[in-house]
């Protein structure tokens, strides 16, 4: 009977040194954070429009974009802090109109002038200079707009019989845009501006 009990026990002994020694049990696996969103995908469907203004180092342009029915301002930028740009959807950019003014006359007027993206009969891709453009009678202002981000070179000089006092800007684009809209009167090339300029609803 006492030998029984002995065996027992030592076999009761050994079980449990035996489990002393094992391993412990695995934790359970922890749940892996998302990624942050990369700048690409939060900035999805936009694009970025950049204008290069040559002519004009203390311009201030301002770009719009009719919504809606209407006119929307999308901000000014100074050339004198780089090239301006604008980030919007796509879709907005149709119908996009730029105007500048030249901050460095002493002119109180500062008259804006509206950025010409398509003189009437010049085919979308020709290039154009101050000599052609001052010929022109008919432009528009309106952009057809783009499907991608966009660097666009934009010239900008005194116009014919430009004064400190009457400040005349010539601007367009120098390789012409795919209009949109109504052509309007040009004088000597200048699309002069007194109210934000409206472009026809998409």
């Amino acid at each position: 009977m006492r030998r029984r009990i002995a065996v027992a026990l030592a076999t009761i002994l050994v079980a449990g040194a035996a489990a002393a020694c094992s391993d412990p049990p695995a934790e359970p696996p922890t749940a892996t954070a998302a990624a942050p969103p990369t700048t690409s995908t939060a900035s999805a469907g936009k694009v970025t429009i950049t204008l290069r203004a040559v002519g004009c180092r203390d311009c201030a342009i301002t770009a719009y974009a009719t919504l809606d029915g209407k006119v929307r301002s999308l901000g000014e930028r100074l050339t004198s802090q780089g090239f301006p740009s604008w980030a919007l959807r796509a879709s907005q950019t149709k119908g996009m109109a730029f105007t500048v003014a030249d901050l460095s006359t002493s002119s109180t007027s500062r008259a804006r002038t509206a950025i010409v993206m398509q003189y009437q009969g010049i085919k979308p891709g020709s290039p154009m200079n101050d000599a052609r453009a001052s010929k022109q009678t008919r432009g528009t202002y309106c952009w057809g707009g783009a499907k991608s981000s966009t660097l666009m070179t934009v010239k900008v000089g005194k116009a014919k019989d430009s004064s400190d006092d009457a400040p005349r800007l010539l601007a367009y684009a120098d390789l012409m845009r795919s209009g949109y809209g109504d052509y309007l009167r040009a004088t000597d090339g200048v699309l002069t501006v007194t109210r934000d300029p409206r472009c026809p609803a998409r």
